[in-house]
This record gives C-alpha cells, structure tokens and sequence, in this order.
C-alpha cells in the first residue's frame, strides 16, 4: 500500500516536472513563433518592423508633448533640462515659435549663406505633419533625389521650419522672416491643409477668427485665464493625464522590448489610451477658458457667419497665402513646392483599419472642417495649379494603402512619411532639373 502510495506520489512529481519543462521550452518557443509570424505579417504589408524607426517615431510624438500647459494665471510650468529647448513661445511674428528655433535661428549662420555649388538646401513649411516630415520623410526624400543622376553626389540639406498648430499666414510669414535675416534656400515645400481648415472651425466655435493662430496653441500665452477652482482642477486634470502618456512614451523608449514587434504592438495601444486621455482632458481644460474676460484683440475682429463660412475665408486666405510665396520664391529664384496633406478622415483618403480608428477618434469640429474644407482646397489647388503655381494635391497617396499609417487623427509615421516622400520626389524633381 505504501509502495503504491509513494509509487503513485513519484509518478505525480514527474509529471509536474515534465509540465514546468514543457512550459520552460514552450513559452519561448510559441513566443518566438508569435513575434516571427507578426513580422511575417508586417512585412507581407510591405511595413516590416524596424526597431530603430519605431523609436525615432515615438521620439517624436514625445516631443510634441514637451510644451507645458498654462496654469490659471499665465504662470507657465517649467520644462526641465533638455526639453525646455522645444517648449512654446509667444512670438511676435509668428504667434508661437519654440525657444530651440531662436537659438538655432541666432546660432547657425551656415542657413543664411549664399548659394553653394554642388548643394541643395530645402526649407520645409507647415504644421505638426510637416514637421514630423521633416524629420522622418525627408531623410528618404534625400534618398530619392541621390537616385537621379542629376544629385546623385549633390549635398542635400533639409531646414524644418514647420511648427505644432501653425497654419496660414504663418508659413507665410515664416517665410518672409528667413529671407529678411539673409536665408537662401533652393526649395520650399509647403506642406500644409489640415491645420488651415480644422483649427479654423474650432476658432469660429470659440469665438476666435478664423485666420488667426490656433486657438488651443494662442490661448496658452493668454494671460487673464481665470483662477476658479474649477479652472484650477481641469489643468491639474490635464496635467496628470499628459504626465501618464509621457511616462507611458519613456517606459516604451527605455525598455530593450521594443526590439520585439509583439511588445511594440501592445505599447502603442497603451500608448495611443494614454493620448485620448490626454486630449480630452487638454480639450475640457481650454473649452472651459472665460473668453470674455481676455483684453482686447486676443481673439482677432469679430467674424459674422457659419463654420461653413469660416472655413471657407480659412480657404481663402491659404491660397492667397500661396501665391504671395510663390512671389517671394521667384523673387529670390526659389523653387516652390506646395503640397496637399493627406488626412485619415478625408472621405476615400485611406482605408481606414481597425487600428486607425480606434486611434484616429477627431472631435466634430475637426472633422467638419476636413469634410467641408478638403474638397474646397483640391479645387482651390487646381486654382492655384492653372496660375502656374507648383500645386500637388497629395490627399490620395494613402488611398490603396491597407495597413495602418496613422497614430492619431492626423499624423502617420515612418512608413506614411516614406510613402509621401517618394510621391513628393516625382513632383519635385522635374522643378529642380532645368
């Protein structure tokens, strides 16, 4: 009976040995199985998983995130160390520029130059997405030129002067700024279109004009915000929820993980709760701001008329702003590029994935101004085309795209930029061999 007992113990043991092995070898094994056929699947997309551009693109959503919020008052938080360079300022120009531009700007004379034989330099203009092009697209933008005999050993060098939330006039302006201080470039690329309709109609619903600098980035230096405890909650509110989504950025950039697609997969979905927590919070926060009690002049001249119309004067004023930089280009025998963002909520823009639409949730402000102001600007660009203006309408590069591009409602990452950058290479080109 003992022998049974021990005999029946011993086999029990063994088993549980035998298990724990299977699970020790096969945990690993299925892991490594799983993380292969994820990038199977990736790259059959034609979107294979790169480690190094998954963390230059969460670089850059962090850096969009650098700017502090206002607290009631105006008292500005400060930003430590590093990131301070890329916080906001007021501008008297421009509205907001970042105290990093100024120092580049004031530091680095090589950008006010004369021309240099055997180089190419490209000043890149617009918004948040012109901004991100500018780091990530433009690298393969380079590549694309370096292909054509004609640069193939040319030295080409992009200059970003794209800002979060700048719509016309300040690219513009911007513009007109860097040629007074002595700047020569060869290109300009203009890539713009959302900013000039959206942020448009989130200005008329809040009182503000149309045409002048976003409300949600203008209203961070306006300094009467009220100090209620109400007030005082929303931006503590928002300052918690954008301190989790950076945390939850810097956990993903410093973990060795995100050499793992499975791990990748997971941290952009925490990521991306992280950011519409945020977004809701900041939105509560600068809907609730007291507007009628800012000085005078904050919000602009009254305008009198629908969203339909404030996006349409927005329109108005983005191609006449266009060909006032075309002047200026030909003025200083620049070549001109202005090009049509692509926008996830552009109706046949992109197949829209199930990823991208979780992520890509817009506020119906937004997105009336995408649905009303796209079709309105792809008619103002052949406008602007049959005027001899350089006018390429790119809100259909993403249209037989089936993977996911977009992180958010309006900005796509390293592949979407790539995409872009090889469509803007086939326009450009032909305007720089001559």
């Amino acid at each position: 009976m003992t022998t049974d007992l021990s005999g029946s113990q011993h086999g029990g043991t063994s088993g549980l040995r035998k298990l724990l092995l299977l699970l020790l070898v096969g945990l690993p094994l299925g892991l490594l199985g799983a993380e292969g056929a994820m990038r199977l699947a990736s790259a059959a997309k034609g979107d294979a998983y790169d480690s190094e551009a998954a963390r230059v693109e969460l670089r850059e959503q962090r850096s969009r995130l650098l700017d502090p919020l206002p607290r009631p008052g105006g008292d500005e938080a400060e930003a430590p160390g590093e990131t301070k360079k890329h916080s906001p300022i007021v501008h008297p120009f421009f509205g907001t520029d970042t105290l990093g531009s100024l120092e580049r700007l004031g530091l680095n004379l090589r950008e006010r130059s004369a021309r240099e034989p055997g180089k190419l330099r490209v000043v890149v203009l617009g918004g948040s997405v012109a901004g991100l092009f500018g780091l990530s697209g433009a690298r393969h933008l380079r590549e694309s030129l370096h292909e054509l005999p004609e640069f193939a050993d040319t030295t080409i060098e992009f200059m970003t002067y794209a800002r979060g939330g700048h719509k016309q006039p300040q690219q513009l302006l911007r513009l007109s700024h860097l040629l007074a201080l002595g700047m020569r470039p060869d290109v300009v690329i203009n890539l713009d279109g959302f900013n000039e309709v959206a942020l448009a109609n989130k200005n008329h619903s809040m009182g503000m004009h149309p045409t002048y600098p976003s409300y949600s980035h203008w209203m961070k230096f306006a300094r009467n915000l009220g100090q209620d405890e109400e007030q005082h909650a929303r931006v503590v509110a928002a300052e918690v929820a954008k301190a989790r989504l950076v945390e939850e950025l810097d956990d993903a950039l410093a973990s060795a993980w995100l050499r793992s697609a499975i791990y990748a997969h997971f941290a952009e979905s925490r990521i991306a709760e992280r950011r519409l927590a945020y977004e809701a919070a900041r939105d509560d926060y600068l809907d609730a701001l007291d507007v009628e009690s800012l000085p005078p002049g904050v919000l602009g001249p009254k305008f009198e008329g629908t969203s339909k119309d404030a996006i349409r004067e927005s329109i108005v004023l983005w191609m006449e702003c266009s060909r006032q930089i075309q002047v200026l280009c030909d003025a200083y025998d620049i070549r001109y590029l202005h090009v049509l963002q692509p926008t996830l909520h552009d109706v046949g823009a992109k197949p829209v994935t199930p990823e991208e639409k979780k992520k890509g949730r817009i506020s119906e402000l937004w997105l009336e101004g995408v649905r009303v102001g796209y079709p309105l600007m792809r008619a103002g660009g052949e406008v602007l085309a049959s005027e001899g203006i350089a006018f390429y309408d790119a809100t259909q590069v993403f249209a037989d795209v089936r993977e996911s591009l977009y992180y958010d409602n309006c900005h796509f990452g390293n592949r979407g930029n790539e995409l872009l950058a090889d469509a803007i290479a086939e326009r450009l080109a032909p305007l720089l061999v001559r």
